[in-house]
C-alpha cells in the first residue's frame, strides 16, 4: 500500500511537468527551455529571462534584463536592479511586506527592522536618520535641521533656515518654542506663556483655565476665575468679581455697577437705573425745545408692587388737500400701570414691539391712560376688564367674553350657551333652540323647525312651517305658499302666476307674453320670448322660433327621430332614437354652418359634418381634421383614426386599437407607434434623424441621433453611449436602477479623460493629460501627476513617492519622512 501511495504522488508531480511546445506562429522562433518536477524543481529559460524554483516558494532565482532576484522564503530575499539594490528579510506573510529591508541607491541608503530600528542616509542633503522602537528614540541631522527625541521624556528640534527652536519635555505637558515671529513656553496646567512679536501681544495663563493675563497695544486684561476679571482698553473699563455676580462697567456713554441680586446702578445718556433690594427705580427721558421730557419711569418694591408710567403718541389720519392719506395730528398721552404681586416679567429683548418688560405672572394689573381708557387684569390675564368713553370690555377665561361700543355694537359670548354679535348685522344663538338674526332690514326668529322672517323695507313676511322647505310668503308684490320644493306650491306676483301641483305645472308671465304648461311626463307646452315648444310624450314634438329661422321636429320620441333646421346659419341636424332635450342619440347626422379655416399660406371656407351610429361608429370631417371611431362612444374605442392638418400645412395621422393595445402617429417629420401602451411592450419613434426604440418601459432601449448612440437594459443596469461628435464612449453595469450609485463595471473614454471601474473602486483607473490614478483597493495604489508620483499599499500604510523632485516615505497613512 505504501508503494502505491508514493507512486501516485510522483505521478501527480510529473503530470505538471508536461513539456510545452510552440504553436504554429512560433515555429520560426526559438522555443523556451523548460524542465521541472513541480513543486520540487522548476527551471525555465527564455532569451530575455531565466527562472529557477526549488521547493517553491522556499527558494527562487529569477534574472532578466532589469532585475536579479535571490529568495529564500521566509528568511531573506535579494533583488538587484540597475538603479537599486534591495534586501528583504523576515517576510512571513508575503515577500512584498517584510519586517526588515535594506535598500541602497546611488545617493540613498535605508535599513529597517520593524519594530526595532530604522536607519537611512541621503548624500544629497547630508541627511542621517536613526530610530529605535518605532521612533521612541529618534536622531536626525541634515543641512537644514537637527532632531533628537526620546518619547515622551524630551524632544529637541532646530531648523537653521527658519531659525526656529522647539524643545518638549514630558510631551505634551511641557513645550518650549522660539521663532522670529513668536516665543512660547508651556507646562500644562501650571503655566502657559506666549509672546507674539508681530502683534506685540503677550498672553500668560496660570493654573489654566483659572488665571490669565493678556496684553496688546491699547488694552490689557487680568482674570482669576471665579474671583475677578478686569479688562481695560482705550474707551472701556470692565470689572467682574465673584463669578460675574458683581460687575463694574464704564465707557463714553454708560456707567454700570451691580452686585446680583442685591444692588444695581446704571447711568446712560438719556436714562438711569437704581436698584437696592427690594427697591427698584428707572427713568428714561429726552430733551426738546421745552427742556427735559420723561418718556418712561418705573418704581417697584419687588415683588409686591410695581408701578410704571410710559409716554406714547396717538396719531390721527386724514386726507390732505392733494387727496393723500397721511398723519394730520399727533397727540402725546401717558399710560400708568400698577402690578400687585408680580414676580416674573418678560424681558424686552424677547419682544419685537415692546421696549420695556411686560408682566407675565401677577395677582392684579391696573392700567390707566390720560385718554380716558382703563384696563384691569387679574390672575395673569385669566380675567380682565377695560372701559373708555367709547368701549367696555370684559372677559373671564374661558367662560365670558364681552365687548360693547357706545354706538351699540359689540359682542357677548357666554361659552358655550350664548353667542351674540352686533356689528353691521346682529346674530344671537342660544343653544340649542333659539336663533336670532337681524341687520338694518331683516329680522328672523326660529324655534325648532318653525319660524318667522320679515323685511322692514319691502314689507315681505315669511312664516316657516318646516324650515327651510315649507313656508308662506306674503308681501305687497308676492304671495306664495310652498309645501315642498318644486312639487307642491303656489306663487303670485304682479305679472306672473305659478302653480306646482305634481304632476301638473303651470306658469304664466304677462310681462313678456310667456307661459309653460306641463302635465308630467305626457304633455309639455312652452312659449318663450324667442321660440315655442310643443311636445306630446312619447308621440310628437314640434319646436320653432318666432322669426321662422329654426324648426325642430320629433316623432315617436324616443323611438322616432328629431330633425332640426337653422335657415339663418344654413345648418342641419338629424337625430334618431334620441331624447329631445339631450345632446345624445343612437343615430346622428349633423351639418354645421360654414366657417373659415386658416392655414399659414391660405384660408378656405368649409363646414364640419358628423355621422354617428351608436355603438357602431362615428365619423367627423372638416377641412382641417378627419376622425373615425369604431365601436363608439365606449372608452376606449375599438379603432380610432384621426388625420389632422396643422396651421403650417403638416399632415398628422393617428391610429389606435383599443387605445392602449396599439397606438401610432405618422407625419412628414415623425413616425411613432407603440404596443400595449402605457406598458410600452414595444415602442418605436423616429423624428427627423432621431430614432428611439424601447421595450417594456426601458427594459431594453435604443436611442440614436446623428451624433449619439445609446443602448440600455433596465434603463441603466447595462448602459452604453457613444458620442461621435466629441469622440467619447461610456459603458456601465449598475447593480440597481440608478446611474451614479455604486457601479459594478464602468468604462468611459473621451479625448480628455479615460476611466475604468470595477466593483465601484475595487479596481479603479483614471488617466488624463496631467494625471494618472490606478487603485487595486485595498492592496495597492499608484498616482502620477505633473507635480510627482506616489505608490503604496493598504491605502497608505506603507508608500513611497516624489513631489517636485523630493522623495519621501509614507508610514501608517499619515507619517511622511522626507
Amino acid at each position: 500500500m505504501r508503494n502505491i501511495i508514493v507512486f501516485l504522488i510522483l505521478a501527480s508531480f510529473t503530470t505538471l511537468a508536461v513539456p510545452v511546445f510552440a504553436d504554429e506562429k512560433q515555429e520560426t522562433e526559438q522555443p523556451p527551455e523548460r524542465k521541472g518536477l513541480w513543486p520540487l524543481l522548476w527551471y525555465e529559460r527564455k532569451p530575455d529571462k531565466t527562472t529557477f524554483h526549488l521547493l517553491y516558494p522556499f527558494f527562487e532565482y529569477e534574472k532578466d534584463k532589469e532585475r536579479t532576484l535571490h529568495s529564500f522564503y521566509p528568511l531573506i530575499s535579494f533583488s538587484e536592479f540597475s538603479y537599486e539594490t534591495r534586501i528583504d528579510f523576515l517576510f512571513p506573510f508575503t515577500r512584498y511586506l517584510s519586517a526588515g529591508v535594506y535598500r541602497k541607491k546611488s545617493d540613498e541608503t535605508e535599513l529597517y527592522l520593524i519594530p526595532f530600528f530604522s536607519y537611512s542616509t541621503d548624500q544629497k542633503t547630508n541627511r542621517f536618520t536613526f530610530n529605535l522602537l518605532l521612533s521612541l528614540f529618534s536622531f536626525s541631522t541634515q543641512d537644514t535641521e537637527f532632531t533628537l527625541r526620546l518619547f515622551p521624556l524630551f524632544g529637541y528640534t532646530r531648523n537653521y533656515n527658519a531659525n526656529t527652536t522647539e524643545f518638549s519635555f514630558l510631551y505634551p505637558l511641557g513645550l518650549y518654542s522660539s521663532s522670529p515671529e513668536k516665543y512660547s513656553l508651556r507646562f500644562v496646567p501650571f503655566l502657559w506663556y506666549l509672546r507674539d512679536y508681530a502683534s506685540n501681544s503677550v498672553e500668560m495663563d496660570f493654573l489654566y483655565p483659572l488665571g490669565q493675563y493678556f496684553s496688546e497695544p491699547g488694552s490689557y486684561s487680568v482674570r482669576f476665575f471665579p474671583l475677578f476679571r478686569y479688562k481695560k482698553d482705550e474707551t472701556r473699563t470692565n470689572f467682574h468679581f465673584l463669578a460675574y455676580l458683581g460687575r463694574y462697567y464704564k465707557d463714553e456713554n454708560e456707567t454700570h455697577f451691580r452686585f446680583f441680586p442685591f444692588f444695581s446702578f446704571s447711568s446712560e445718556p438719556y436714562a438711569w437705573t437704581f436698584f437696592i433690594m427690594p427697591f427698584y427705580r428707572r427713568q428714561e427721558f429726552v430733551y426738546d425745545e421745552k427742556g427735559k421730557v420723561v418718556t418712561y419711569e418705573r418704581s417697584a418694591i419687588y415683588p409686591l408692587l410695581d408701578y410704571s408710567r410710559q409716554r406714547n403718541t396717538a396719531y390721527r389720519y386724514d386726507y390732505d388737500e392733494e387727496g393723500m392719506y397721511k398723519v394730520v395730528e399727533q397727540e402725546p398721552y401717558y399710560i400708568n400701570r400698577y402690578n400687585l404681586l408680580c414676580p416674573i416679567f418678560i424681558p424686552p429683548d424677547f419682544l419685537r414691539h415692546h421696549n420695556h418688560p411686560i408682566p407675565l405672572i401677577f395677582l392684579l394689573n391696573y392700567e390707566s391712560s390720560t385718554t380716558g381708557e382703563t384696563r384691569i387684569y387679574a390672575l395673569s390675564y385669566l380675567m380682565g376688564m377695560g372701559f373708555s368713553e367709547s368701549r367696555f370690555q370684559m372677559y373671564i377665561f374661558p367662560v365670558l367674553f364681552a365687548k360693547v361700543y357706545s354706538e351699540g355694537t359689540g359682542h357677548i359670548v357666554l361659552f358655550p350657551i350664548l353667542w351674540h354679535y352686533s356689528y353691521d348685522y346682529t346674530l344671537s344663538l342660544l343653544l340649542p333652540i333659539f336663533l336670532h338674526y337681524q341687520d338694518p332690514t331683516e329680522y328672523q326668529i326660529l324655534f325648532g323647525p318653525f319660524g318667522y322672517w320679515q323685511n322692514f323695507q319691502s314689507g315681505d313676511r315669511r312664516y316657516y312651517l318646516f324650515y327651510p322647505f315649507s313656508y308662506i310668503h306674503d308681501s305687497r308684490k308676492i304671495f306664495a305658499v310652498r309645501l315642498f320644493p318644486w312639487l307642491y306650491g303656489y306663487e303670485r306676483t304682479e305679472t306672473s302666476t305659478t302653480i306646482d301641483m305634481f304632476p301638473l305645472f303651470l306658469q304664466r308671465d304677462i310681462s313678456n307674453d310667456t307661459y309653460r304648461f306641463v302635465l308630467f311626463p305626457i304633455l309639455w307646452l312652452e312659449r318663450t320670448e324667442f321660440a315655442k315648444y310643443n311636445h306630446i310624450w312619447p308621440l310628437f314634438g314640434y319646436d320653432y322660433s318666432h322669426d321662422g329661422t329654426m324648426k325642430r321636429y320629433s316623432i315617436a320620441f324616443p323611438f322616432g327621430f328629431t330633425l332640426k333646421t337653422d335657415r339663418e346659419n344654413d345648418s342641419l341636424s338629424l337625430h334618431l332614437f334620441a331624447p329631445v332635450f339631450l345632446d345624445a342619440s343612437l343615430i346622428k347626422y349633423e351639418r354645421e354652418p360654414l366657417k373659415r379655416y386658416d392655414f399659414s399660406d391660405r384660408s378656405i371656407m368649409g363646414r364640419r359634418t358628423t355621422l354617428a351610429v351608436i355603438p357602431a361608429f362615428k365619423y367627423t370631417t372638416d377641412p382641417m381634421k378627419t376622425e373615425f371611431d369604431l365601436v363608439y362612444p365606449y372608452f376606449p374605442a375599438f379603432l380610432r383614426y384621426k388625420r389632422e392638418m396643422t396651421y403650417d400645412g403638416v399632415s398628422e395621422t393617428d391610429l389606435s386599437i383599443l387605445y392602449f393595445l396599439f397606438k401610432s402617429r405618422f407625419s412628414s417629420d415623425e413616425k411613432y407607434f407603440t404596443l400595449l401602451w402605457p406598458l410600452s411592450l414595444f415602442t418605436y419613434s423616429k423624428k427627423g434623424e432621431t430614432i428611439d426604440i424601447n421595450t417594456l418601459y426601458y427594459l431594453l432601449y435604443y436611442h440614436r441621433t446623428p451624433e449619439i448612440s445609446e443602448y440600455g437594459f433596465l434603463d441603466t443596469v447595462i448602459y452604453y453611449k457613444s458620442d461621435r461628435a466629441h469622440g467619447s464612449i461610456a459603458f456601465e453595469i449598475n447593480p440597481i436602477l440608478w446611474r451614479g450609485l455604486p457601479i459594478l463595471l464602468k468604462y468611459a473614454s473621451d479625448p480628455e479623460k479615460t476611466e475604468f471601474r470595477f466593483l465601484y473602486k475595487i479596481i479603479y483607473y483614471e488617466k488624463t493629460k496631467n494625471w494618472t490614478d490606478f487603485q487595486l483597493n485595498p492592496i495597492f495604489y499608484y498616482k502620477d501627476s505633473a507635480r510627482g508620483w506616489e505608490t503604496g499599499i493598504l491605502g497608505g500604510l506603507l508608500g513611497i513617492g516624489s513631489t517636485e523632485g523630493d522623495n519621501y516615505l509614507k508610514l501608517f497613512w499619515f507619517l511622511k519622512a522626507f
